[in-house]
C-alpha cells in the first residue's frame, strides 16, 4: 500500500512546474503573542519545547509549540549553550553564594515544570537525551571528581561506566548518545576511544574506536585505529562485518543502504555485505521512502533516483550535492521534507520532499525563513514586523512581542 501511495506521489511530483510556488506567511486572529521584552534563544525545540531566556532577569523557562509558557522563567543554566528537554527531562540550577562566593544548585525538572534537586556538587553537564539519560560531573572530593550517567529522576545510573579524573582540568562531557538497536556509544576520557554498552550498563564493546555511528538497522560505522585511520562496519555483537576498509566516513545504512565515498572521488552505494550495488555518482545521500538524491558528474543539478538507482526525476533546478561537504550525517527529514540552505544573495532556504515537490515561502528581501530550525508542526521565521513561527501552511502560530508599557 505504503509504495502504490508513493507512487501517485511520484506521479504528482513529476508533473510540477519547474518554477516553485511560493507559500505567503500570513497573521490571523488565533496568532498567539508571546510577551517578553528582551529574550535569547536558539529556536530550537527540543522534546516538544523550546528554551527561551528572559535577559531582564537573565532567567530561563520553556514554551511548547503552540506558544503557551509551560514554565516560567525562573531557571538558571551554567553549562555550555542552552538548555534543553530530552526524554521528559532538563538539567538546570539556581544561583546562591555562600562564604566562598557564588554557588549553584542543580534539578532535573519535568515538562510540567517539577523539580527534583540533586544533591550531588556538579561542576559540569550535558544535557538529557531522548532516552532520559544524562553526564554529569561531580566533585568526590578536594581533588577529584566523577563523570557519571544520570536518569530523569537524578539517580546515578550505568556504574560501569562511571570515569574518576582529576578536577583540573576535567574534560567537558559529551552529551550523552542515545540508544540504536539496543545500544548506545560512550567515551572513555582516558583512553580518548569509543565504545558501545546495552541498556543493562554493561559494556558490549570497549572502548577501542576513534570515532563510531550510532547503529542503524543492526549496523554501526567505526573508525578503527589501524590502516591509517578506516572505517568498517560492526554489528550488535561487536563484530567486524565489513571490513575497515573506506578512508573517508561512510553514511549510516537507511533501506539495506550505505553512501560511501571512494579515496580518489567518486560515491557508491553498498549493501550490508559491503559488495558495491550502484553505478558511481559524483555523490548520493541516504535512501528515504524509497528515493534517494544524486548528483552525476557532469550534471549541474541533482537528480532523483529509486531503489534500483533508476533516475525518476531528473534535473532539479538550483539544487545540488556538494561532495566536499560529506559528514556521514544523513540527510534528515521532518514532517516529510528535508531541509536545503538556498543559494546566498540568489535564492531563500527550502523544503524538499523524496520525490522532489518543493516547499518555500514568500517574504521580503532581507527576511529570514530560517527553514533549519523547524518540527513536525511548526518553523522558525524572523521577519522585519515578527520573530516566531508558522505552520506548514504559512500561517504564524506565536511571535515574541513587548509589553505595551
Amino acid at each position: 500500500m505504503k509504495r502504490y501511495l508513493i507512487t501517485i506521489c511520484l506521479a504528482v511530483g513529476i508533473a510540477l512546474p519547474a518554477a516553485a510556488q511560493f507559500t505567503p506567511i500570513k497573521i490571523g486572529e488565533n496568532a498567539k503573542k508571546v510577551i517578553i521584552n528582551r529574550y535569547d534563544t536558539n529556536y530550537a525545540f527540543h522534546d516538544g519545547l523550546l528554551a527561551v531566556k528572559n535577559d531582564e532577569t537573565g532567567l530561563w523557562g520553556f514554551i511548547d509549540e503552540q506558544g503557551n509558557k509551560v514554565i516560567d522563567y525562573q531557571w538558571s543554566y551554567k553549562s555550555f549553550g542552552y538548555p534543553k528537554f530530552g526524554g521528559g527531562a532538563c538539567l538546570v540550577c539556581k544561583s546562591g553564594s555562600d562564604m566562598w562566593g557564588r554557588t549553584e544548585t542543580w534539578y532535573v525538572i519535568n515538562k510540567q515544570g517539577q523539580a527534583i534537586k540533586l544533591n550531588a556538587k556538579i561542576i559540569d553537564s550535558a544535557p538529557f537525551n531522548k532516552d532520559g539519560y544524562a553526564l554529569i560531573i561531580k566533585t568526590v572530593n578536594d581533588r577529584y571528581s566523577k563523570c557519571t550517567y544520570i536518569d530523569r529522576q537524578g539517580r546515578e545510573v550505568f556504574p560501569a561506566l562511571a570515569q574518576t579524573m582529576l578536577t583540573v582540568g576535567a574534560q567537558c562531557p559529551e552529551e550523552a548518545r542515545s540508544f540504536s538497536d539496543g545500544l548506545a556509544a560512550f567515551y572513555d576520557m582516558d583512553k580518548r576511544r569509543y565504545g558501545f554498552f546495552n541498556k543493562a550498563g554493561k559494556i558490549v564493546c570497549p572502548a577501542i574506536y576513534l570515532k563510531v555511528q550510532d547503529f542503524s538497522e543492526g549496523l554501526a560505522a567505526v573508525k578503527v585505529t589501524e590502516n591509517g585511520g578506516r572505517w568498517g562496519f560492526i554489528d550488535v555483537s561487536g563484530h567486524m562485518v565489513i571490513p575497515a576498509k573506506f578512508s573517508k566516513e561512510p553514511y549510516p545504512f537507511r533501506e539495506g543502504k550505505a553512501s560511501v565515498a571512494k579515496r580518489e572521488g567518486g560515491v557508491v552505494m553498498i549493501d550490508k555485505t559491503g559488495t558495491v550495488i550502484s553505478p558511481e555518482f559524483k555523490d548520493i545521500r541516504n535512501f528515504y521512502l524509497g528515493y534517494a538524491y544524486a548528483q552525476y558528474d557532469g550534471k549541474s543539478c541533482m537528480d532523483i533516483v529509486d531503489e534500483n538507482f533508476n533516475v525518476v526525476r531528473s534535473q532539479l533546478e538550483n539544487k545540488r550535492l556538494d561532495p566536499t561537504r560529506r559528514n556521514g550525517e544523513p540527510i534528515e527529514f521532518i514532517n516529510g521534507y528535508s531541509t536545503w540552505a538556498g543559494s546566498p544573495g540568489a535564492s531563500l532556504p527550502f523544503l524538499l520532499s523524496p520525490i522532489g515537490k518543493v516547499l518555500r515561502f514568500s517574504s521580503n528581501w532581507g527576511e529570514s525563513i530560517d527553514v533549519e530550525h523547524r518540527t513536525e508542526k511548526v518553523i522558525h521565521v524572523k521577519l522585519k514586523k515578527y520573530d516566531g513561527f508558522i505552520d506548514y501552511d504559512g500561517n504564524i502560530v506565536f511571535y515574541f512581542a513587548e509589553d505595551e508599557f
